[in-house]
């Protein structure tokens, strides 16, 4: 392990915190009925879909799991390019491993997101072709994972020390929550709905002391004779 492995493996654990984040705000969704009235109640009424930044973090969640198995297997080429399928077979030669042949494919997918398909309207070369368009959850979700699920687990078959630095965090943590078993993905997974429920919650508190606090400050002042008429039914709190 090296300084600058560990950075590539700190760089993908950023990049997949982001997409998974967007993943569950975006996509994993309660039946509007049921959101009305709870903490995410805003996200139909402005049709909150990143389209382009969840399939860049996608992207940058691939690039940099790749970038950190070469990274340490000692290959010393230049890794400031996007061209993944061209560190794959590097990658390949270097740890006598073979990419299935459907995430190789996805791996050009991932390219055209990094480089402008995440970013910008037109790709920055006229010649580029447009390729598949984004997406959100279902398949493109199953892609991200078993993509990024088959690079990290070749890198902790060599190096568990530092495949495992993050894991090893999650489970003390948690007190045991997320055991070997698990994939490191589904464990980020799990921890970003965790994160986002708390979230849920602490606003859902909130809201319900503003109210509260609105009704005891009402009731006083018809107490002392400064208000009149006050009802609980017609109090009326904006979100």
């Amino acid at each position: 392990m090296s300084a600058n492995d560990f950075g590539w493996y700190l760089k993908t654990f950023d990049a997949l915190l982001g997409f998974l984040y967007i993943h569950n705000i975006s996509t994993v969704q309660k039946p509007v009925a049921l959101r009305r009235n709870d903490w995410d109640w805003f996200l139909d009424r402005y049709d909150y879909f990143a389209f382009g930044t969840y399939n860049l973090m996608a992207g940058y969640a691939v690039e940099t799991i790749i970038k950190c198995c070469l990274d340490n297997s000692q290959w010393k080429g230049n890794i400031f390019t996007h061209n993944l399928q061209h560190y794959a077979r590097e990658l390949g030669k270097r740890w006598n491993v073979t990419v299935p042949a459907n995430l190789f494919g996805y791996l050009q997918e991932y390219q055209a997101f990094i480089e402008w398909k995440g970013k910008y309207p037109i790709p920055k070369n006229p010649r580029v072709g447009e390729g598949p368009g984004l997406a959100l959850g279902g398949e493109q979700f199953t892609k991200t994972r078993d993509t990024w699920t088959f690079f990290f687990n070749e890198l902790r078959k060599r190096d568990t020390v530092l495949a495992d630095y993050y894991p090893t965090i999650y489970r003390y943590d948690s007190r045991g929550r997320y055991d070997s078993s698990m994939e490191v993905f589904d464990i980020v997974d799990q921890i970003v709905k965790e994160k986002l429920a708390a979230v849920g919650k602490y606003v859902i508190y909130k809201r319900q002391f503003r109210r509260e606090t609105f009704i005891k400050f009402m009731k006083w002042l018809t107490k002392i004779g400064l208000y009149k008429g006050y009802s609980v039914r017609n109090t009326n709190i904006k979100r």
